[in-house]
């Protein structure tokens, strides 16, 4: 089974990729596997069941803050068809506020969910996302949930 890949391509097209020389790291929940990295993403991991969590960081440019980021991510999974379920400002373990949005979107006629969690510096732009198939998502949200309230920004 193929990892189910949330949004490399679709956050692609709301954000550009630049190398910004800031480090960030997850710890690997239980039940997943870090997968190798390549130049789109900083961390990624999958559970056996195909849930996925991934980091990727991008230049600030153009130059905007939380609100712009989130909502530039917003528009461009709503218009690919996904449905914004819920939304939450979360805080990083250094204290940055970042914005949670949580979406349900049906994939070769299965129910998945995705959670993209945007975090802002003035140099960065920091995406997290995690997703996979409803039924499998369940089973490991407080872990993905925990995994991502600790992202650690360096």
């Amino acid at each position: 089974m193929k990892p189910w890949m949330p949004l490399g391509w679709i956050v692609a097209g709301a954000l550009t990729l630049f190398g910004c020389g800031t480090s960030v790291s997850m710890n690997t929940p239980p039940g997943f596997a870090e997968i190798d990295n390549d130049d789109t993403y900083d961390y990624r991991a999958t559970s056996a069941e195909g849930v996925v969590l991934a980091v990727r960081h991008e230049a600030n440019d153009p130059r905007g803050n939380l609100e712009f980021w989130s909502s530039a991510v917003r528009y461009e999974l709503e218009r690919k068809g996904y449905t914004r379920l819920d939304k939450s400002d979360i805080r990083s373990p250094s204290g940055l506020v970042g914005r949670q949005m949580r979406y349900s979107v049906t994939r070769e006629g299965r129910p998945h969910v995705l959670w993209v969690t945007v975090f802002v510096t003035p140099s960065s732009v920091f995406v997290v996302e995690a997703g996979g198939d409803v039924a499998h998502f369940e089973a490991v949200e407080k872990e993905v949930d925990k995994a991502v309230r600790n992202l650690n920004i360096g």
